[in-house]
């Protein structure tokens, strides 16, 4: 993306700040080209939000709710029922995280970068809501590509590990183990690729060294975020 480009990404999300926006407005009054870029952001925010369909909740959600309701015992909520009590918080954050990612990926330095058009993104936020990893799945590429944001504060004696969570069973299925959060590229095969197409939300947990133990994730998730199919033409064999 061009400087243009992004100021004009960064204009239509409200994050000039008041003398970079000042600048911009003039720019705009006498640069038709400047306000065709902002019109396109406008447009692909716009699909963006339209795209989003509502998830409904799991039988089980309702059954939780109606025994938290009827019984005189309540029971502490499992890592996966507070997981999806908090979705839309994160689905709020991720929405904003990923345009503004996408925007400057390429635009920073990388060691290498994916050429191949992306066919799955996700922004995984904190519960906080600020950035933490941005995982692209390339088209035709057998790599996971990951973008890190600041630096998390994990245990040397600690790995962490990629989920998804699947769309199709709501199961959590392992990724990968990563070491640390130096890797900016994770070879995957074609089950690692199934998953990511199921995927209904990536998940970064904190683990013992060498990754779970169970298969089943730690309660100590560091970041989550909606698994999008960025292009829908795109087909990855």
């Amino acid at each position: 993306m061009t400087e243009s480009e992004n100021l004009a990404l960064e204009y239509v999300l409200g994050t000039l700040r008041e003398q970079e926006r000042a600048q911009f407005i003039a720019r705009l009054r006498t640069e038709p080209e400047l306000m065709n870029q902002v019109s396109f952001w406008e447009e692909q925010l716009m699909n963006f939000h339209q795209g989003t369909q509502p998830i409904d909740p799991a039988q089980q959600t309702w059954k939780a709710i109606e025994s938290r309701l009827n019984g005189p015992a309540e029971e502490a909520p499992t890592w996966l029922q507070r997981f999806f009590a908090n979705s839309w918080q994160w689905f709020a954050s991720s929405a904003l995280t990923l345009v503004i990612c996408l925007g400057i990926w390429f635009t920073t330095t990388q060691p290498v970068a994916p050429t191949d058009p992306t066919s799955y993104v996700a922004v995984m936020t904190s519960e906080g809501g600020g950035a933490v990893l941005t995982a692209l799945a390339p088209k035709g590429n057998d790599s996971l590509w990951l973008k890190w944001e600041g630096t998390l504060d994990v245990d040397t004696e600690a790995d962490l590990q990629l989920w998804a969570i699947s769309r199709s069973d709501a199961q959590t299925r392992s990724l990968t183990v990563l070491d640390n959060t130096g890797e900016n590229r994770v070879k995957i095969g074609k089950a690692e690729w199934g998953l990511i197409k199921d995927a209904e939300y990536l998940i970064l947990t904190r683990e013992k060294p060498g990754g779970a133990a169970q298969s089943t994730p730690s309660e100590f998730i560091i970041a989550k975020g909606l698994c999008i199919q960025f292009n829908p033409d795109l087909k990855q064999g």
